[in-house]
């Protein structure tokens, strides 16, 4: 990788995969015990309500020029379009014959836990602060962004700005389960896109 590099994740995509998908029971239970004490019910707080196809629709697409950009820069700057760290994810998973989990893990249970933690408990909380919507979409957008620090500066360009568009879908539409759905919708795209340009 050109530039800063980021941090080496040690491990195999099996162990990864494990890892991501057993942490999401413990960051629900923290969640509910956080939010318990608000005395507000935990899909309330979390903003875990449905919303139209629409909007569904609307977060896809907005993703796909969001992703179409990003993809667009780096060819034009001579780098690679998918980080280093997916590709040999990937093949560590594909080695271990856990690619089914290494999907599960990054399309379902990274994005549901990420989700109700940053643009569901994060957001609702920093929302109703003086940093009103604006602050805590940014806030939400950096704090999230810091917890992938396996990609280089330019790969947490390009989350930090996926971030503020799920923030601002939270905060347009009300809806988590749309965020969650948005940053599953993007998770997939880049396992597929690993999986095609690994040939």
């Amino acid at each position: 990788m050109d530039g800063i590099e980021g941090i080496d994740v040690v491990g195999s995509g099996l162990t990864i995969s494990l890892s991501v998908i057993m942490g999401l029971p413990a960051v629900l239970a923290a969640l509910w015990l956080a939010i318990r004490s608000s005395r507000t019910p935990f899909a309330d707080y979390l903003a875990l309500r449905g919303t139209s196809w629409i909007n569904f629709l609307i977060g896809a697409l907005a993703l796909g020029v969001l992703i179409a950009g990003w993809d667009l820069l780096s060819r034009a700057t001579g780098r690679e379009i998918t980080p280093g760290f997916m590709e040999d994810v990937l093949k560590s998973a594909r080695a271990d014959g856990a690619l089914w989990l290494l999907v599960i893990a990054f399309c379902i249970a990274a994005p549901v836990s990420e989700e109700l933690f940053a643009r569901g408990f994060l957001y609702r909380g920093w929302s109703e602060s003086f940093l009103r919507p604006a602050g805590a979409i940014v806030l939400s957008s950096l704090f999230w962004t810091a917890l992938h620090l396996q990609y280089d500066w330019f790969f947490f360009g390009e989350v930090f700005s996926i971030g503020l568009l799920l923030g601002y879908l939270r905060y347009r539409f009300h809806s988590t389960w749309l965020t969650i759905f948005v940053h599953g919708l993007n998770n997939l795209a880049a396992v597929v896109q690993s999986i095609w340009l690994a040939g």
